[in-house]
C-alpha cells in the first residue's frame, strides 16, 4: 500500500493507512468505530475529527481511484478476464431503482421486482 500512494502528501497517506486499517479491524465503515480501532481510548475523538475532515478533501476520491487503477494495471494483460455481474443488487422493497434491471433472485427462484415496478404492473392490468 505504501508504493501505491507514494504521490500523496504525508497527511493523506496517514489518513488512507488509518482508514484501511480501521475498516479491516472493525469490518465497518463507521468513522467512530474506525477511530476507536486506530487510536487509544483518550485520543479517538481527535482521530475521528481528523478522519472526518480528510474525508471532505476535494478530489481525494479521484486521486485514490487513479492510484488504485494505476497499481492494478500491472496485473492485467490481453488474457485477463474482467467479469461484470449486475445481478448482485436487488432491492425488492425499494420504490425506485434507477438504472437497475430485473435480476434473478436465486434464494427465491424468481425475478426481483421493486415496489414501484410491481405497482406499475398492477395499474397497467
Amino acid at each position: 500500500m505504501v508504493k501505491m500512494f507514494h504521490g500523496f502528501p504525508k497527511p493523506q497517506n496517514k489518513f488512507i493507512r488509518d482508514m484501511v486499517y480501521g475498516i479491516q479491524a472493525t469490518g465497518d465503515t463507521i468513522i467512530t468505530d474506525i477511530a476507536r480501532a486506530v487510536a487509544p481510548e483518550d485520543k479517538h475523538r481527535n482521530v475521528e475529527n481528523r478522519l472526518s475532515r480528510n474525508l471532505q478533501t476535494e478530489g481525494l476520491h479521484e486521486k485514490i481511484r487513479d492510484a488504485i487503477q494505476a497499481d492494478a494495471v500491472r496485473f492485467i494483460d490481453r488474457n485477463t478476464l474482467v467479469i461484470y455481474d449486475p445481478t448482485d443488487v436487488c432491492k425488492p422493497h425499494s420504490y425506485k431503482m434507477e438504472k437497475l434491471s430485473l435480476v434473478r433472485d436465486a434464494s427465491r427462484s424468481s425475478k426481483a421486482i421493486s415496489r414501484a415496478e410491481r405497482s406499475r404492473r398492477r395499474s397497467a392490468s
